[in-house]
């Protein structure tokens, strides 16, 4: 679903989730996470919601 997302990233990260839909609606929205997953899977578990978590933390300082 739209927005599961970025509520598993808000609260692996603490960054707000209104902050993270801005960096979604950025990147192209919900649909070009999908294309962005492969490449973002940095330790290659097939789930890059960690990494995406961890990247978005490392951007706002939150790591």
């Amino acid at each position: 679903d739209p927005g599961d997302t970025i509520e598993v990233a808000a609260q692996s990260t603490g960054i707000d989730a209104g902050v993270l839909n801005q960096v979604r609606d950025a990147i192209g929205g919900e649909g070009s996470l999908a294309s962005f997953a492969s490449m973002l899977d940095r330790d290659g578990d097939g789930n890059p919601l960690n990494d995406i978590a961890g990247l978005a933390g490392g951007l706002f300082g939150k790591k």
